[in-house]
């Protein structure tokens, strides 16, 4: 399956921590739901057409997201910010301890 260059506007990604969007340039932005925090950033995803544009923590459970509750995803890409969170999460039964783990986690989860 492939995102980036596929003109199947069936298949679906979604990128937990977009940024200003830059893994998802070689796609179509209609396939892709972003999610981003920072104001800016967030603003700047808005201008780009993707399919959704989400402001949510990414260090916490997407599930409970009405837009995303239940969503299947053919792809999730993600380069989360990198750093140390202030408490371990568990993760059937595994320590996480920074930051990049705990969103990419987070993004995967069902």
């Amino acid at each position: 399956m492939e995102l980036t260059n596929s003109k199947e506007q069936d298949k679906i990604g979604f990128e937990p921590s977009a940024g200003n969007g830059l893994l998802t340039i070689a796609g179509d932005p209609k396939t892709f739901y972003v999610n981003e925090i920072d104001k800016t950033r967030n603003r700047n995803l808005l201008t780009q057409n993707y399919l959704s544009v989400l402001k949510i923590d990414a260090t916490k459970d997407f599930s409970t997201v009405p837009e995303l509750h239940r969503k299947q995803f053919d792809a999730v890409i993600t380069n989360p910010p990198f750093g140390r969170i202030s408490h371990t999460e568990k993760f059937d039964g595994y320590p996480i301890n920074s930051l990049e783990q705990l969103m990419a986690i987070r993004g995967l989860e069902p």
